[in-house]
């Protein structure tokens, strides 16, 4: 499941004009190991476990702690967007239910 999310956003930074920047954040030496396996995927692996980690809240704001530290600069401005997807989410749809 990780792995599909993962090779679908570096799929769609490399279809991308803008530049972009992966930050994988997890509690699992797995996911880590992984990352630093595929050396096709550019990304950063932050780790959420221990003390500091009370679930998704943490994830998030160790997520934009690290987008600061290693920022993305596009030509002619420094505009930065953040986005996140939950790799353990399988049923979430991309429907609004009313």
């Amino acid at each position: 499941m990780f792995l599909h999310g993962l090779t679908e956003l570096v799929r769609l930074q490399n279809m991308s004009s803008y530049p972009c920047k992966i930050i994988v954040v997890t509690a699992y030496d797995e996911i880590e190991q992984l990352c630093k396996e595929l050396s096709a995927i550019d990304c950063i692996v932050v780790r959420n476990q221990g003390t500091q980690n009370d679930g998704i809240a943490s994830s998030i704001r160790k997520g934009i702690e690290t987008s600061v530290t290693y920022p993305v600069t596009a030509t002619g401005g420094s505009v930065s967007y953040d986005m996140f997807f939950q790799a353990d989410q399988p049923y979430v749809k991309s429907r609004i239910t009313p």
